[in-house]
């Protein structure tokens, strides 16, 4: 999945875990979490989604936001990639 590898991108940046980037850091793993939960309930059929795979990502855009705040180009870069594919389908 599309945000799941964006969001892992971020956390393995070595710039994420310097200490000013811990709310970033907080929010990535807490949409991580919340993606493989969603996930899982569309595994086991206890959601019914239009579409197969399909996740509400507009409720995961706070960490792509601090990403671009971070000024760190790599985190930046990977941000506004994901952003620009999620925007570029509707």
């Amino acid at each position: 999945m599309f945000l799941s590898r964006a969001l892992e991108k971020i956390l393995s940046d070595k710039e994420v875990k310097r200490a000013q980037h811990s709310q970033l850091r907080k929010t990535c793993q807490v949409a991580l979490d919340e993606i493989k939960v969603e996930l899982e309930k569309q595994k086991d059929g206890s959601v019914v989604v239009p579409k197969a795979n399909f996740i509400e990502a507009d409720k995961y855009f706070l960490p792509f936001e601090l990403a671009c705040q971070s000024k760190s180009p790599r985190m930046v870069s990977t941000s506004l990639d994901c952003l620009q594919v999620r925007y570029t389908f509707l």
